[in-house]
């Protein structure tokens, strides 16, 4: 039975100190795309992955384009070794580079969408004051009523990532996602993390930041998809690319619905999942989903300059 090769791209906390540093040294495909992404950011993002303190890296804006930029490289060179994608998926910021290996969006255009979403975003988190936390060993259908019971009228509190079975991500205000994480200890219903984040992402807190979005994005064009997408908005697939625009533009307010793709895609008959990106990070999420599973992490084993 011939295999379906899903491409995974992951999103922010995927950076690394220095990343692509290497590659940059011994690719000119590497050089020339890093070139590119410097002129459509108005800045050297080889000064920001390699030269700079990694704060900078941690900054969404700069995080944003600069993840994308490594996995546009990386979904490159995947194809010059004729490994091709069947279906692609992008978790949060991930989605960007995912709608270049889809067909979505021109490399030009995706890097831009990286701008975009990444300015406009930290720009919105700077003008207000969020928190997030990760939930483990609890359910979303355990969360979700304690949420209910603490959130007030005018206050944002809300699951803004299905990240796995037992891993749940809620943003919001900080008053109440903390009264969130005390009741979790509370009621000894899994463990609360937090998550040092700039802004409450996925959730009410980023409406400024959608709306400029939407704004700018009305100049890019969103071609059909050559390659089957599944989006973080509704866990859904679709050829319309209107449909694909809303989807982009509502999931800056809206949760990652990441259990969600991964249970539509066991559907799939003999996958084998491709992490592409600078950072293993997806990989895990996977596995508590599927039990047997076929994944590969392309950086330094089957990627080569």
């Amino acid at each position: 039975m011939p295999q379906t090769n899903i491409f995974m791209f992951p999103g922010q906390g995927s950076q690394t100190e220095k990343m692509g540093f290497q590659l940059w040294q011994t690719s000119n495909h590497a050089k020339e795309t890093f070139q590119l992404a410097s002129q459509i950011y108005e800045q050297s993002l080889e000064q920001i992955c390699f030269h700079s303190p990694f704060t900078e890296l941690q900054r969404t804006d700069n995080a944003q384009i600069a993840i994308a930029t490594l996995s546009i490289i990386y979904f490159d060179q995947l194809l010059e070794q004729n490994i091709q994608p069947d279906i692609v998926i992008g978790h949060s910021a991930g989605e960007i580079a995912g709608l270049y290996a889809s067909g979505i969006l021109t490399k030009q255009d995706a890097l831009l969408f990286a701008k975009i979403r990444g300015q406009a975003m930290y720009q919105a988190a700077s003008q207000t004051t969020g928190k997030m936390i990760a939930i483990v060993n609890a359910t979303s259908e355990q969360i979700q009523p304690l949420i209910d019971e603490i959130k007030q009228q005018n206050t944002v509190l809300a699951i803004s990532n299905y990240n796995g079975p037992l891993e749940t991500v809620v943003s919001g205000d900080i008053e109440p996602v903390t009264q969130l994480q005390e009741k979790i200890k509370e009621l000894r219903i899994g463990r609360a993390v937090d998550l040092k984040q700039q802004g409450a992402w996925h959730s009410k807190h980023m409406q400024q930041a959608q709306d400029k979005i939407e704004q700018q994005m009305k100049n890019i064009q969103i071609h059909a998809p050559k390659i089957p997408m599944f989006f973080n908005y509704d866990a859904q697939s679709t050829n319309d690319p209107e449909k694909i625009r809303k989807n982009l533009i509502q999931i800056i307010t809206h949760p990652v619905h990441w259990t969600q793709i991964l249970e539509k895609l066991k559907e799939i008959e003999n996958p084998h999942f491709y992490e592409v990106g600078t950072k293993n990070i997806l990989g895990g999420l996977l596995r508590k989903t599927y039990k047997d599973i076929q994944y590969e992490y392309t950086p330094t084993d089957i990627v080569q300059a």
